[in-house]
């Protein structure tokens, strides 16, 4: 009887992924099944750490740290892999008990760690609270981006492992009975399907077991939370490539950039921002994730007489309304994204839409703008959710997209949200007969998604690291110092920081009045920005690209997503002036 590969792996997940790696390694023909359902890996479970609780469990962890560290080297950006350490916390004095055996345990085994006390945590991560009894930190623990990692390993079989994606319903010994009435054999099965082994052994011993799990770089302040991928601390490196870029100086005097983490709070935002032109004698404030928080420190900064250039903080309502003569709002907004997408999707024939939204500032504006756009073009919206920032379960509000029989699924958020709304229709199988149009997108969302799923997605952006030669240029030093490439968010930061710094040289001072009318005569024109020109109202009006998403076969290289589909001018998509801002009058 004909065998289908020398090993069956059910599963493709991280587990199955090293287990046909290494088979293949021994020079076995290896075939994975994997039905694509939601996993650990799928959620981007990639810890690598010393478990300790039997020595059989200890030893094995240690000899798979040894094995990621060997392969470090030759795995891709993508897959993410850092030697970035563990630190377990201890709330009281018996977790810190705890933790002193668990020191004791590991260093009989030759692993290094080192005891905090309470003052010692605090001072290592002051961001965590107060009260604390201490931490065990293991410094040689690490992580990797699970489904990346998982890809590349399949990968690296070569011809020798073949990945199809079906459902299995039946082992039967050594052969495998699937969904659709088929059979594949091989002498042996390895079953790595992970809490989805129990449909098929149902005797197992296996529970789910939920925790959670906080992963976060070390950096001198704490930059973190839903938008820290798209912004975070890619957007000081940005600010600080401006200021390398200008030489370090401006006016003769050494250029500071201070950066705190506003948790997404316009409490938080605004009371940072008062701190720092009170008694930091900062003079503009750039980056804002989130329009709400934008919003607040626009009004302090316009009480100080300061500049504030949000890059991430989007909502049209910044133009309008609530403009500021002291407000650059750098990268793009709502309406501009909205329109390239809304126009490209109604043109193709999709004419009606249905909204999950994000219940706040920017959600709401983007809906809005989209609608206004959809409307104009001649579709409808069917209707709409909103749903709690930050969102984890879309399910509810999928289901309700999926029943309205819309052509378009339109994702009004961003970050997380984006990414957790993009798999979970995925795994609804929506994407299979109504496209999901997420209105805001950053590159970073793609490649959490990944390309599978993400492929053939329209959206709009500001920028893109592959465009052209300077876009690229500059993209590869960003990379050399964050280990992957930048969103619009990040490189808007770029050309607002160098934009305002050029802008002051030019104006011989840094008083705010005289370098927004500076700011005004200038046509910037950067290696993100092209052909821009700053209105009265605050928005800068420039080109924007309207992108799809590449499928896996036509990336050819990591972080190549996008073809760009056409250049859109900004005359084209960018909002008219809003009467209700009382200085463009």
């Amino acid at each position: 009887m004909s065998q289908d590969a020398d090993v069956l792996v059910i599963g493709a997940g991280i587990v199955g992924a090293a287990c046909a790696w290494a088979l293949a390694q021994a020079g076995l023909d290896v075939r994975v099944l994997d039905d694509r359902r939601a996993s650990a890996t799928a959620a981007g479970m990639g810890h690598l750490v010393m478990m300790d609780d039997n020595p059989a469990e200890l030893a094995l962890s240690g000899w798979s740290l040894a094995l990621w560290r060997e392969l470090a080297p030759a795995m891709p950006a993508g897959c993410d892999h850092r030697n970035c350490g563990t630190l377990w916390i201890a709330a009281n004095d018996a977790e810190m008990a705890e933790a002193e055996h668990k020191q004791r345990r590991l260093r009989e085994r030759g692993i290094t760690s080192r005891l905090l006390d309470a003052r010692a945590l605090r001072a290592a991560e002051p961001a965590l609270r107060k009260g604390l009894a201490g931490a065990l930190e293991v410094g040689g623990d690490g992580v990797v981006y699970a489904p990346s990692a998982a890809e590349w390993l399949l990968a690296q079989g070569g011809a020798r492992i073949r990945v199809e994606h079906a459902e299995v319903t039946a082992i039967e010994g050594t052969a495998l009975r699937l969904a659709d009435g088929s059979r594949r054999t091989a002498p042996q099965v390895v079953l790595a399907s992970g809490m989805h082994a129990t449909a098929l052994c149902p005797e197992l011993p296996l529970r789910p077991k939920k925790g959670h799990l906080l992963i976060t770089d070390r950096y001198p302040g704490t930059v973190q939370g839903i938008y820290s991928d798209l912004s975070g601390q890619g957007s000081v490196t940005a600010a600080r490539m401006a200021v390398e870029e200008m030489g370090g100086k401006v006016l003769g005097k050494p250029i500071e950039i201070v950066f705190a983490d506003h948790q997404n709070k316009p409490d938080v935002a605004a009371n940072l921002a008062r701190g720092w032109l009170d008694q930091g004698k900062v003079d503009m404030i750039t980056n804002l994730p989130t329009s709400s928080t934008a919003l607040a420190v626009m009004e302090i900064a316009k009480q100080k007489n300061r500049i504030v250039m949000p890059s991430s903080g989007l909502a049209t309502a910044i133009l309008g309304e609530k403009c500021t003569p002291l407000t650059a709002q750098w990268t793009t907004n709502t309406y501009a994204l909205a329109a390239g997408t809304a126009r490209a999707l109604v043109k193709e024939g999709k004419k009606s839409w249905y909204f999950i939204t994000a219940d706040y500032t920017f959600g709401h504006s983007l809906e809005k703008d989209a609608t206004e756009v959809i409307k104009a073009n001649g579709g409808t919206v069917v209707g709409s959710s909103r749903h709690p920032f930050p969102g984890n379960d879309f399910s509810s509000f999928l289901l309700k997209a999926q029943a309205s029989g819309a052509d378009v699924v339109a994702l009004a958020n961003a970050g997380n949200d984006t990414v957790n709304a993009i798999k979970q229709a995925n795994e609804y199988g929506i994407t299979r007969k109504q496209v999901v149009a997420p209105l805001l997108t950053y590159i970073s969302d793609v490649h959490s998604i990944g390309l599978e799923k993400a492929q053939g997605m329209y959206l709009s952006e500001a920028f893109y690291w592959d465009f052209d030669e300077r876009s690229r240029a500059w993209s590869k030093k960003f990379f050399e110092k964050q280990k992957r490439m930048p969103t619009a968010a990040q490189a808007g930061v770029y050309s607002a920081t160098l934009s305002y710094l050029k802008a002051v040289q030019a104006a011989g001072t840094d008083e705010a009045k005289a370098v927004m009318a500076q700011l005004r005569k200038m046509t910037i024109d950067d290696a993100v920005i092209r052909n821009g020109k700053l209105r009265e109202d605050g928005a800068l009006v420039h080109d924007m690209l309207l992108l799809q998403v590449k499928t896996p076969a036509e990336s050819k290289a990591p972080w190549d997503y996008y073809k760009v589909k056409a250049v859109l001018h900004g005359a084209d998509v960018y909002p008219p002036v809003n009467p209700a801002c009382q200085i463009a009058k």
